[in-house]
């Protein structure tokens, strides 16, 4: 009985997040917003977190050049965990399986599962704000858009997203935490 109920249950959500994809990807199409949408993805992009990453490692100052190898390390970590789930997974694309869904801009050929821009500017975003706490509003706003854009561009499915998420935290805690001890022990070595 348990195993039916969780049968219907992931059938249920997977019904709801169809929708709700839809929804984003459909109904909130605007030709105004295809081009922002089109330009916000890209702050996710490995491109553009790798460029922040080295600009605040080499024309930083000390606490700007931490953030950035801390930054550049999660990073890393998440590519390598995005990378495993999405071949364990093996997810399709929204656009490859739904045929009313309207995807905008690359498509791309690997899987969907977990979204990977969604991950890697969670990364970049959680590491700042844990260095630079002024920041953390203005870093999370940006990782929602990219999320968001993720949906409206058709390339993602919100549980991606959302498991994108959870992998940029995780790779980002796991890397703060670890060097906050290396340096805390190599302080207490020195003292």
């Amino acid at each position: 009985m348990l195993l039916a109920y969780g049968k219907n249950l992931k059938i249920f959500l997977g019904k709801q997040e169809k929708r709700l994809l839809l929804f984003i990807n459909k109904q909130t199409r605007k030709k105004s917003l295809n081009k922002i949408f089109l330009f916000i993805t890209n702050f996710g992009s490995a491109q553009a977190i790798i460029g922040a990453s080295l600009v605040m490692i080499f024309l930083g100052n000390d606490r700007w050049q931490v953030t950035g190898i801390e930054a550049s390390l999660a990073l890393i970590l998440s590519h390598f965990l995005v990378v495993r789930i999405k071949q364990k997974v093996a997810r399709p694309r929204p656009f490859w399986v739904m045929v009313n869904i309207n995807p905008l801009g690359k498509l791309w050929r690997d899987y969907s599962f977990p979204s990977g821009h969604t991950a890697s500017s969670t990364c970049l975003a959680l590491i700042t704000s844990l260095n630079f706490p002024g920041f953390r509003f203005l870093l999370f706003l940006i990782v929602g858009l990219v999320a968001v854009s993720r949906l409206y561009l058709g390339v993602h499915y919100p549980s991606d997203v959302f498991a994108g998420f959870l992998v940029g935290i995780f790779s980002s805690l796991l890397i703060h935490l670890l060097l906050y001890h290396i340096i805390l022990f190599k302080l207490a070595a020195v003292l």
